[in-house]
């Protein structure tokens, strides 16, 4: 219980101090503040889905099988924004 307490919350922190330091990178090298692409996306996507879990658990206790499961789509939308990044440089903008 310990473990599933602390490291979903952190999960959440964690993504989200990296959303805010590829914005911020993102704005230092294009002048851009946030363009709409693939990684940011999943990234953004995986975040929602992480802060969904969070409430799920918090108001009706979420535990167990499905949980999981949730947790495992949000690190699938993560581990697809950066394989992806090749395979769009190559197939869609070559």
């Amino acid at each position: 219980m310990f473990q599933y307490c602390f490291s979903t919350p952190a999960a959440e922190i964690v993504l989200g101090i990296g959303i805010i330091f590829g914005i911020a990178a993102e704005y230092t090298t294009t002048g851009a503040f946030f363009q709409i692409t693939h990684k940011s996306l999943f990234s953004i996507a995986a975040f929602a889905v992480i802060g969904g879990l969070l409430i799920l658990h918090l108001w009706t206790g979420l535990r167990g099988r499905l949980a999981a499961r949730i947790g495992l789509s949000a690190y699938l939308l993560v581990s697809l924004g950066y394989p992806g990044v090749k395979f769009v440089g190559e197939i869609f903008l070559p």
